[in-house]
């Protein structure tokens, strides 16, 4: 049972960032080593990962455990908790920007800044959908 969830964390993670790499490859045309490890290791965007991750693993407890399992019930709380407050942290950063009174194009200077900065709402949303679509994908190929 252990295993089967360490499968699912590590399958849910590489499916989200390679489709985050493969969607930033579209965005900039950099096929870089550099650009690779930079959206493996730090990026935020469309899907997010945190998101996919979570939603996998909150199905798989939820099916092993059941709803009704307080452990299940506080992890699902916990869960939308952190992920409000990544979408805080987009909002927090958008603020500070309009703050320094940053341009729009000097926003894409500090990419780096903004990578680290949380996610907006629809990468949360895509980062879900994904997790619900790994999921179910797991439970009928693996278990």
């Amino acid at each position: 049972m252990f295993h089967n969830y360490i499968l699912l964390i590590i399958l849910a993670a590489a499916v989200s960032q390679t489709l985050k790499y493969i969607i930033s490859l579209f965005k900039t045309k950099d096929f870089s080593r550099k650009h690779a490890r930079h959206i493996y290791m730090f990026s935020s965007g469309i899907p997010s990962s945190h998101t996919t991750v979570l939603t996998a693993s909150l199905l798989y407890l939820s099916k092993t455990l059941g709803w009704n399992n307080p452990i299940v019930l506080i992890s699902v709380t916990y869960s939308l908790l952190w992920l409000y407050e990544i979408y805080l942290q987009r909002k927090r950063f958008r603020a500070l920007a309009a703050l320094l009174d940053v341009e729009e194009e000097q926003e894409d200077d500090l990419i780096f800044f903004k990578d680290l900065s949380g996610h907006d709402l629809i990468d949360l949303f895509v980062g879900f959908i994904l997790g619900v679509v790994i999921y179910k994908l797991f439970i009928l190929y693996f278990l």
